[in-house]
């Protein structure tokens, strides 16, 4: 009997074993799927949305949040209250932003990452940074309010 009870229940976990949220991943195009793979490894998708506009928002059961943009490129990564895996700051930032971050000691302390065109936005514990892309210049706002009007990505 003990056999059998402990047989219905490895059968109830394999069952639901196969059908994990990593299906969400598969389904993404490669681009986005890779980018999932290479900076968060083992992490399973919970929620995988494609928007009217082309872009993709993706949702890590670890909470992390992604958003592409329509040629799949990463927007934007919200770590909702998680910090951002190394590894993705130095491949994906410019080299002095990045530089910047080490010299504050602040490369583990990076909870959001967006960028456009123009700028990147870099969101510590306490503050959040600037980097513009056209001449390489770090600020530090006065006002976090006016941050959400700088860009269209939604946080």
């Amino acid at each position: 009997m003990k056999k059998c009870i402990a047989l219905i229940i490895l059968a109830f976990n394999l069952v639901f074993a196969g059908c994990t949220s990593n299906d969400l991943l598969d389904q993404l195009p490669e681009k986005i799927s890779d980018f999932v793979q290479e900076y968060f490894p083992g992490q399973d998708v919970s929620t995988a949305e494609f928007g009217d506009d082309g872009t993709y928002m993706v949702r890590l059961r670890n909470s992390v949040m992604l958003t592409f943009d329509k040629q799949n490129n990463w927007q934007s990564v919200n770590g909702y209250g998680s910090t951002l895996p190394q590894m993705f700051l130095f491949d994906q930032l410019p080299p002095a932003l990045y530089q910047y971050l080490q010299e504050m000691e602040s490369v583990n302390g990076v909870y959001g990452v967006v960028r456009d065109s123009r700028l990147y936005r870099v969101e510590l514990k306490n503050q959040s940074l600037l980097y513009n892309i056209s001449d390489g210049s770090i600020t530090i706002p006065a006002n976090p309010a006016q941050l959400r009007s700088l860009f269209r990505i939604p946080d």
